[in-house]
């Protein structure tokens, strides 16, 4: 699993009170990692602003930062940690809705959102933890999901098992 390390590289944190996602906290705090391709994106009904904590503690808004809440369906490639027999699992994230107003690009201060773009048939390295519907997040949260989700790239399907 060391040359994965090698494939991505792990963001450093921009916002006041972000934690540090190493991959060595990354793999303490999973349940499940996988190598795993998306193969169904379902946008539900709720859509608002990000709530995020300040370094105090407090419920903080991203005003100008809208999210609508996904359900992606995952087809497992190969299982690194957790149940060795998941061939399939349902990632429940957030996405980026558009600003309001159209506003400015998104900054890294910004919440780090996820999507999945089925056309790409791209793979990724999840670190995820189980939540009690069954459901899978990532392990850095709804509101900084990259840092837990990373492209692994064509090259693994050199490698894929036979599941």
């Amino acid at each position: 699993m060391c040359f994965l390390l090698g494939v991505f590289g792990l963001e450093a944190p921009a916002r006041v009170g972000m934690t540090d996602w190493t991959y060595d906290l990354l793999k303490a705090k999973a349940t499940l990692i996988v190598i795993a391709t998306p193969t169904k994106v379902t946008v539900l009904n709720e859509q608002g602003n990000i709530p995020w904590l300040d370094e105090s503690g407090q419920v903080q808004t991203f005003s100008n930062v809208m999210r609508k809440e996904v359900e992606t369906t995952f087809s497992v490639l190969t299982v690194l940690k957790g149940e060795q027999t998941t061939n399939t699992f349902v990632l429940h994230s957030f996405e980026y809705a558009p600003r309001p107003g159209g506003g400015p690009v998104y900054t890294d201060s910004d919440p780090h959102l996820v999507a999945f773009d089925l056309k790409e048939k791209k793979s990724y390295l999840l670190f995820l933890r189980r939540q009690n519907d069954g459901r899978y997040i990532p392990v850095s949260g709804h509101y900084d999901a990259s840092f837990a989700i990373k492209e692994v790239g064509e090259s693994f399907w050199l490698f894929r098992s036979n599941r």
